[in-house]
């Protein structure tokens, strides 16, 4: 349960606090990672699915990625937790 939470709440904060500009082909993604209490989760792992590109969060659990596309998935990694889209 814990985990379906943090994810969702993963994925709400994603869309909710995501800036996406166009830069010529490539997207910026911002956003920031917390639990399901609202703490920040810094360390936590962002890739561009089938890509080396990636960031890590910060203290605040903030990140910044430059994606290929409007259409690139992002796969978060928490080192407690399985690799989830």
């Amino acid at each position: 349960m814990r985990l379906t939470t943090l994810l969702l709440l993963i994925g709400t904060t994603l869309l909710l606090s995501s800036a996406v500009m166009a830069e010529d082909q490539q997207r910026s993604v911002t956003g920031r990672i917390v639990d399901n209490t609202g703490q920040a989760l810094p360390g936590v792992n962002i890739l561009e699915k089938g890509t080396i590109n990636g960031a890590i969060s910060d203290v605040d659990g903030k990140f910044t990625l430059n994606v290929a596309s409007s259409s690139s998935v992002l796969v978060f990694h928490l080192s407690d937790i399985l690799p989830r889209k």
